[in-house]
This record gives structure tokens, sequence and C-alpha cells, in this order.
């Protein structure tokens, strides 16, 4: 697992079924998939979601959060009120 520092804003190339551990994410922070598609899942909610190039998603609580690449993608996660932390599942 590749911890990445603390920020406000990541950019992340994502390969093929590489997944993204988001343990803390914040309510409001926004991630958006801005090439290839990604998969989202939400600790407690039933439903998952797909994202393809141009989709974003809004994290609506502070459940931990799993993306894993569908295909190789790349992610931009952002939170304009603090800073995050993340985990790269090689």
């Amino acid at each position: 697992m590749i911890a990445i520092e603390q920020s406000k804003q990541i950019d992340l190339n994502l390969h093929q079924h590489q997944i993204l551990n988001l343990p803390h994410p914040h309510s409001g922070m926004s991630i958006e998939c801005e090439q290839g598609v990604v998969w989202i899942t939400s600790a407690g909610d039933i439903n998952d979601y797909t994202l393809a190039a141009g989709d974003q998603f809004l994290v609506q609580n502070s459940r931990p959060l799993i993306i894993e690449a569908v295909q190789d993608a790349v992610v931009n996660l952002k939170d304009t009120n603090e800073k995050f932390a993340v985990h790269v599942i090689p």
C-alpha cells in the first residue's frame, strides 16, 4: 500500500483494477473521473457508483470509500475545506 501525504487536491493515475482507499473522506469532497472508468463503493451505502470520464461524485458522509479503476483512469480528488489522505493499493 502506498500512502499519499495529506492535501486538499490530488490527481491520481490508476491502472486497471488498482484500488484507492479513502479511510476518512469528508462530506463535500468531490471525486472526478477525468479519464477512463472507476467504480466507487461507500461503507453503509447500498448503492455503488460508476464514473466515466467527465463524471463527478460528491461525498455525502465520512464513511470509508473504495475507488477501483475499471480500466486505466485519471481521478481528481478535491476538498476545499480540509486536507485528506489516501492509500493506493497497487
